[in-house]
């Protein structure tokens, strides 16, 4: 049976068309896919040797409020380890109005490509990439920002090397100082990475992003997911909850004991027992 992050690698196929993005107003020389998600795909454009990342937005799939959302998630962005906007606009293709964001293009693989091809970090590159995955989460959390989707595909490898890791895809971030966000109870995110309070469909806390990095860390130390193992089918919610109840096996002996008492304390089922980014970057050693 694959692992089931590998069935998260699956190709995609891209709905839009180079050349239709071309004769569409897009300038640029080389138009190359992505990948896509639930709401569009991201293409990477090159015009005059510099290229950038381009994410168009389904009109269909995707409320306007959220774009702007995750417009303005970029633009507080700032650091190494966060994409961060350049520019928002509109292009006509095919007579419809469709929306994109851009963003500088990070060389690399992400993260999850890395491991289903067999690419693992040791104890010591897994460290390092922890603490950049950290720095970018505390700027993240300093600008009053949750995530809400940390995984594997959403940390691109800049130059595919683990101490460069990029945290992008701000499509399901949550602002916490905006008033005019409609709340109301939803399950969002990506399932094997949802913290107990997402799958119940509860408010998030800065620390649900913690609890993400957490499940990343088990699996970069044994090669399994905490709670599901290597299965591959689709749980619902009362299966992933019932699982998450279940406790998860030990770490290995050998893992380090700064990464071991992380991963321990960012899969704590209450929110406040995971503690801080800032804190857990402290904590880790050099």
């Amino acid at each position: 049976m694959a692992f089931w992050f590998e069935l998260l690698n699956t190709p995609k196929q891209s709905v839009l068309e180079p050349d239709k993005l071309k004769t569409s107003g897009l300038s640029g020389t080389d138009y190359r896919f992505l990948g896509s998600g639930g709401f569009g795909e991201t293409w990477a454009v090159t015009e005059g040797g510099i290229t950038l990342a381009f994410k168009f937005l389904m009109v269909g799939n995707y409320p306007p409020t959220r774009f702007a959302r995750e417009a303005e998630g970029l633009r507080r962005a700032t650091g190494e380890n966060l994409s961060c906007l350049l520019k928002t606009g509109h292009l006509d293709y095919e007579g419809k109005s469709l929306p994109y964001i851009v963003s500088a293009f990070i060389p690399g693989l992400n993260l999850n490509t890395c491991l289903c091809s067999g690419q693992w970090p040791s104890f010591s590159e897994a460290r390092t990439l922890i603490r950049g995955l950290l720095t970018g989460l505390v700027a993240l959390h300093e600008k009053s920002m949750i995530h809400r989707d940390l995984k594997p595909e959403n940390i691109i490898l800049r130059d595919t090397a683990f101490s460069c890791p990029v945290i992008i895809d701000f499509g399901l971030v949550k602002i916490l100082d905006d008033n005019n966000e409609t709340r109301y109870p939803a399950i969002m995110g990506t399932a094997p990475f949802m913290a107990p309070e997402q799958v119940m469909g509860l408010r998030p806390m800065k620390s649900t992003d913690l609890w993400a990095l957490g499940v990343i860390m088990y699996l970069l130390m044994t090669r399994k997911h905490p709670f599901y193992g290597n299965r591959g089918q689709a749980l619902d919610s009362d299966e992933a909850l019932d699982a998450l109840n279940s406790g998860f096996p030990d770490l290995p002996s050998d893992t380090p004991r700064d990464l071991a008492e992380l991963t321990m304390r960012f899969l704590s089922p209450e929110p406040y027992q995971r503690g801080s980014a800032k804190r857990a970057l402290s904590d880790l050693e050099v």
